[in-house]
């Protein structure tokens, strides 16, 4: 270990050097250790709704006894939500909220990824511990395959902010055979601008990558937190993918609906935090359309110039939970963006 690189086994080395950027990512921070960052799996299936079985990181065999004792079932499908940028398992009521959809939807494995002993100020840090959480992961997921007979297909990564880019360090681990991963706004700051797929969620970091922007304007002065660059096979634009509508109102409104925490966290990043509402929205609302039009931009999206789904629908997609119907087809919609028009209130979309 020296001053310019460290070297966790079984994770990484990360070099001082590695995705320094004079512009998107001037100040590069080495990352804390494993150990320090203390990432946590919380298992949920449809036998254990309510109460979390909670598997630490580390040590091989107590992960073992705990998910044989356990309700995992390697047989099913496998979901992993993964928090950003000062949230946690117990701020983020969304991730009660997502992993209940899931189980409601489909008899699957939820585990809820808590990492909030690395995720405080300063982003740098924050930054730089994302590529130690990722591998993390990925060797947690390795250790399911041997215990259980999971395949790497039938996994599904959730990513929120810095979670985003986390699955897609675990995927890339992972030599890509992840099924699918979804990237909820990508986080932007340090990330949007650098060119090299390595450092941020890339279509290469599973078999199928799909994802919502809603807050891709600049860190400084307005406060945008996501990024506008394409991160997958099928990257979405609600209302252009900058601001949304209703932020406004609900950025004061919710101290009355929601509380003081969730009021906090919306008046600093109700648009960051709208890629949630909208994946929650197209799982729990019956008959909801979130119809996405491939267009060049925004401007010529609201212009009417993409308005047809063309004769056989392939200028169209759906955004949310069933964007992957398209994965037979995501050489065609990579590095296209489609936009859409949503409300400024749940649930957003217009029934079917």
């Amino acid at each position: 270990m020296s001053l310019l690189q460290v070297n966790f086994p079984n994770i990484g080395t990360f070099n001082l050097n590695d995705f320094w950027h004079p512009i998107y990512r001037p100040l590069n921070l080495l990352p804390q250790s494993p150990e320090l960052i203390d990432t946590r799996f919380m298992l949920y299936t449809r036998h254990n709704q309510l109460d979390a079985i909670t598997i630490k990181q580390g040590n091989n065999a107590n992960q073992t006894t705990t998910i044989k004792s356990s309700h995992f079932d390697g047989n099913k499908p496998t979901k992993f939500i993964i928090h950003g940028f000062l949230d946690n398992t117990y701020l983020g009521k969304w991730m009660t909220k997502l992993k209940d959809e899931l189980i409601r939807r489909e008899d699957c494995n939820v585990f809820l990824v808590d990492w909030m002993n690395g995720n405080s100020f300063p982003y740098t840090l924050a930054t730089a511990n994302t590529r130690v959480v990722g591998p993390v992961i990925a060797l947690f997921i390795n250790e399911l395959k041997k215990i259980s007979g999971l395949h790497a297909s039938n996994v599904h990564l959730i990513g929120h902010s810095l979670g985003a880019h986390i699955a897609g360090y675990a995927g890339q681990q992972l030599n890509g055979t992840v099924g699918r991963i979804t990237g909820l706004d990508p986080a932007g700051p340090y990330f949007d601008g650098i060119n090299d797929p390595n450092v941020k969620l890339d279509p290469t970091d599973a078999q199928f990558v799909d994802a919502i922007h809603t807050n891709a304007k600049p860190l400084i002065p307005m406060f945008g937190f996501g990024m506008y660059e394409t991160s997958g096979h099928l990257d979405f634009y609600p209302n252009g993918g900058v601001t949304q509508p209703g932020c406004i109102i609900q950025k004061f409104t919710s101290i009355i609906t929601d509380g003081m925490l969730d009021q906090a966290r919306k008046l600093c990043a109700c648009d960051h935090l709208r890629a949630i509402d909208y994946y929650l929205a197209s799982m729990s609302y019956p008959g909801i359309k979130p119809v996405g039009h491939q267009c060049s931009d925004y401007d010529a999206y609201r212009s009417g110039k993409c308005q047809s789904c063309g004769s056989n629908g392939d200028n169209c997609a759906i955004m949310g939970v069933d964007a992957i119907q398209l994965a037979k087809h995501k050489s065609q919609t990579q590095g296209k963006r489609y936009f859409l028009t949503t409300g400024a209130d749940y649930p957003y979309f217009n029934k079917s």
